[in-house]
């Protein structure tokens, strides 16, 4: 199938910027690549995406997973240097999912590694709990409607004997 190189190049782009593409298996659907400097959506066919990384899945540049009528496409190593050689990008440049994220956390407010013993806290004040606040047990069974939900009655006293 013929595509535009505009298309072509887009798509690729798109490719190795993230290092995945997912798309839906309609044919007749239209793409949503980005938005361009107005602010308007910048649009493939569904099916020249399908078709463009179908070629690239048919000589191994990327992995193909489809489920719940969705494809889902990895690139791979050798699929890295193509598109790499194909956009005309220098080596340092990598995707998306080949970048390491730093953690969010500063470091003294990561959870540490309790070595001294200590216990970790369970509740908001920091005791161990197995049972509510209010002494009866956690659990599905005590949220089921129906005869357990109903007050106990006191069973009748017995006479004592002398």
């Amino acid at each position: 199938m013929l595509v535009d190189r505009k298309d072509t190049l887009m798509v690729y782009r798109q490719l190795f910027e993230d290092g995945v593409f997912t798309t839906i298996d309609d044919v007749h659907a239209t793409y949503v690549l980005g938005k361009d400097e107005n602010g308007e959506d910048i649009t493939v066919s569904n099916l020249k995406v399908i078709k463009l990384l179908q070629s690239l899945w048919s000589r191994g540049y990327v992995k193909k997973t489809y489920s719940w009528c969705h494809f889902y496409y990895t690139l791979t190593d050798s699929g890295l240097q193509y598109l790499r050689e194909f956009l005309h990008l220098p080596n340092d440049i990598v995707p998306n999912t080949y970048k390491r994220v730093n953690p969010t956390l500063p470091r003294e407010d990561r959870p540490r590694f309790r070595r001294d013993g200590e216990r970790r806290p369970y509740g908001r004040d920091g005791e161990r709990r197995p049972y509510g606040r209010d002494g009866e047990r956690r659990g599905f069974r005590n949220n089921r409607s129906g005869f357990r939900d109903q007050p106990k009655e006191q069973p009748a006293e017995q006479p004592k004997e002398l």
